[in-house]
């Protein structure tokens, strides 16, 4: 006579029969979403379903979903290492959820002037008509909302793009650009030539290609100020370098820059160049 099976094996032959085994591990990756995004993130999202490996997370609002969606892969290797090898992606769904109520999460009930400020201007550059700017205008002060929040739990600009990300420096989508090969070469020429074309990155590495050249001089600068002071005649060496970098700082000529901009620059490379 067979071994009397189990509970836990009776069970498990039920689950495996009516299909329920693999309703059972979808459900799992739902109910784990909150312990992979962490607590701050939780309150901005909810995992609604999985599907043919995907998994889909409702979010607040549109910039969040792009946040989010920069940070995909180590979403991804969170659940891989929890043990969740049928998830393949994740996709984040803005608009699908309220924002959490500012007295459970302890967030700010309303927009910072600035963050309003800045999506009015975003949209004032894109000269869209009356009615439509309006609208989009009502349409963002959620995003203007969510920012501000995300800022109070210490998101932070990017220092190239000003996307927020939890982070300090660079965004993931900027710190990946910043270690491309195509980017570091373009960095090298835009310190000897701000204007250099370097067609092949698109504008958005450029602007992380300036980004690093302008660190690179920074540096410069400092170390060669004391051999300046010591040597006179590198002088006109040690303003080549301020100029190049004001002007990738600010995109324009340094001719077309105002005296001020110079005070910008270190404060012994300002007296020793005579701008202070």
């Amino acid at each position: 006579m067979p071994a009397e099976k189990n509970v836990s094996e009776v069970l498990k032959e039920l689950f495996r029969r009516g299909g329920l085994t693999r309703a059972v591990r979808r459900a799992r990756l739902v109910v784990l979403w909150p312990q992979i995004a962490g607590p701050k993130l939780s309150r901005f999202t909810r995992a609604r379903s999985f599907r043919d490996g995907v998994l889909y997370v409702d979010t607040t609002d549109s910039e969040t979903a792009m946040h989010l969606s920069l940070q995909r892969e180590r979403f991804l290797q969170a659940f891989a290492a929890a043990g969740n090898r049928e998830l393949k992606d994740i996709r984040f769904v803005p608009g699908r959820i309220e924002a959490p109520e500012p007295e459970a999460a302890g967030l700010p009930a309303e927009a910072d002037p600035q963050d309003v400020a800045a999506l009015a201007d975003s949209l004032a550059g894109l000269e869209l008509p009356g009615e439509v700017a309006r609208a989009a205008l009502a349409a963002g002060e959620g995003i203007a909302l969510t920012r501000t929040r995300l800022r109070s739990l210490g998101w932070t600009p990017c220092e190239v793009c000003t996307v927020l990300s939890e982070g300090p420096g660079l965004c993931l989508t900027c710190d990946r650009y910043s270690r491309e090969s195509g980017t570091l070469r373009a960095a090298h020429q835009l310190q000897n030539n701000p204007a250099a074309a370097v067609a092949w990155l698109t504008p958005e590495q450029r602007s992380v290609a300036a980004w690093l050249a302008r660190g690179s001089l920074h540096a410069q600068l400092l170390r060669l100020l004391p051999q300046v002071l010591a040597d006179e005649r590198l002088r006109p060496q040690l303003e080549l370098l301020a100029a190049n970098w004001l002007e990738l700082k600010h995109g324009r000529p340094v001719a077309e820059l105002p005296d001020s901009a110079w005070l910008e620059l270190p404060a012994g490379v300002q007296r020793v160049l005579g701008r202070s």
